[in-house]
């Protein structure tokens, strides 16, 4: 049986957050107040499966140094053939990094009247097929109506390491059981294309004129998804991905390293990730895709923060 280490973070409104130490600082729950409540806090992480389900789904794991799939574990880094340990579950491919295999050492907690503070930290290589040797901070910041994920990842060898960094949370609202009934807002005028595997073929078209465009925000409906998005940035750091219903609007920002956002809907339909990552899967063979070296001493920083607010019925209707 896996063991658990929990870390919990909790503000006077209610808003809360779950950690798990021992997989690599993986988020167990998230409980934010909307902004415009009257009400309390709402759980809005949520797999929707089984806990078995949710180890198969990687509900809530950061990812690191490699973000989703990389067809048969093999990629090339400068010149060099690498061969990485199997671990999807049907045995074909590496997936999603290692990092969830890892314990994290807690730093500190640290309490304020705006916020609440988890500052973890671990190493993280060399091993089977990554000779790379990284440290890791990760931090949590809860709000009463937000949370931020602050991945940071320094290469602590004396060459140049590719590091991917991904965070897999699994989302719904609780006006909804089904994500059919949900609207997606994805603010990108491109996609990552993908073969029948969903692997990138390294082409970026546009979104317009295809069931990949949700510039706008559009129901969810039947549509099944299993795609990566480049997100549009300007001097502000761009806009949100949006999950909305009729009582609640969750946003989700990428910054930072995180440039993308995979977005996934399990078979169940009761919940849909909008993972911020730095690239689409198998970017350690496509580097100019989203996968950069990492120098000697150099870090690499994803953040991500989640917002959660009363929807305006009107944008919904």
């Amino acid at each position: 049986m896996t063991r658990e280490v929990i870390r919990r973070l909790e503000r006077p409104s209610g808003a809360r957050l779950a950690v798990d130490l021992d997989q690599g600082g993986a988020v167990r729950e998230i409980r934010l107040v909307p902004e415009g409540s009257l009400g309390g806090a709402v759980n809005i992480l949520d797999d929707g499966s089984s806990s078995e389900e949710s180890a198969r789904w990687f509900c809530g794991r950061l990812l690191a140094p490699f973000n989703d799939r990389i067809p048969r574990g093999e990629y090339r880094w400068q010149g060099r053939l690498f061969q990485l340990p199997l671990n999807d579950p049907e045995g074909a491919d590496a997936i999603h990094g290692f990092l969830c295999r890892t314990v994290l050492k807690e730093l500190k907690i640290q309490e304020c009247s705006r916020e609440s503070v988890l500052l973890l930290e671990g190493t993280l290589g060399p091993c089977e097929g990554y000779p790379f040797p990284l440290f890791l901070e990760v931090t949590y910041t809860l709000r009463d109506d937000a949370l931020l994920v602050d991945l940071l990842v320094q290469n602590t060898g004396d060459e140049t390491a590719p590091v991917a960094l991904g965070w897999h949370p699994y989302f719904s609202l609780p006006e909804a059981d089904r994500v059919d009934r949900l609207r997606l807002e994805i603010p990108a005028d491109r996609y990552y294309q993908v073969d029948s595997r969903l692997i990138p073929t390294g082409e970026l078209p546009l979104v317009e004129g295809s069931s990949r465009d949700f510039r706008t925000a559009r129901p969810i409906g039947a549509a099944a998804i299993d795609l990566a998005w480049p997100l549009k940035r300007d001097g502000q750091g761009g806009s949100p991905v949006v999950l909305q219903g009729r009582d609640h609007r969750l946003e989700v920002w990428c910054g930072d390293a995180f440039g993308a956002v995979q977005v996934f809907i399990p078979p169940h339909r009761r919940s849909i990730a909008l993972e911020p990552v730095t690239g689409p899967a198998d970017a350690f063979n496509f580097p100019s895709l989203g996968v950069p070296g990492v120098p000697p001493g150099a870090f690499l920083r994803g953040r991500a923060q989640i917002r959660i607010s009363v929807s305006d019925e009107s944008a919904f209707s």
